[in-house]
């Protein structure tokens, strides 16, 4: 800038490059006492969705819509349909993650056989609350 202000030369060849927004997101983790305060004040049946959300990054409004369909064991991959950024993205999971949702995949397949022995589960959402559990937003 300082050589076309000064007159050396007429334009800069930088002057049509686009470069490329810095991503400025903050990533932030929890310690180990903060984790450990976080699941002894969670119910029961909260604990696998704020493991899983821990372990993959996932949003909230992602994993409520998830559906056993959209968990692949066999890649270790979460196929997250219409997350903000608009396009469908791959999470990968960890041995963590990966634990979690087949204990709960475990105990649901188990009382879905007997009922009727089909593999109508997979379009069942994979993390649902009991019916007497509250809500809080």
């Amino acid at each position: 800038m300082r050589a076309i202000r000064d007159g050396k030369v007429d334009s800069t060849p930088t002057s049509k490059v686009r470069f490329y927004r810095e991503n400025n997101k903050r990533e932030r983790y929890l310690s180990n006492d903060e984790e450990r305060n976080l699941f002894e004040a969670l119910s029961s049946w909260l604990r696998p969705l704020v493991t899983v959300a821990l372990h993959t990054g996932m949003r909230k409004s992602e994993l409520l819509k998830l559906k056993w369909s959209d968990v692949d064991f066999a890649t270790g991959t979460i196929h997250v349909r219409d997350p903000k950024s608009g396009e469908d993205e791959h999470v990968l999971m960890n041995e963590t993650s990966k634990r979690t949702l087949r204990a709960l995949s475990d105990s649901r397949t188990r009382v879905v056989a007997l009922k009727d022995r089909t593999l109508k589960h997979l379009n069942r959402h994979v993390l649902t609350a009991p019916k007497a559990a509250t809500y809080m937003s």
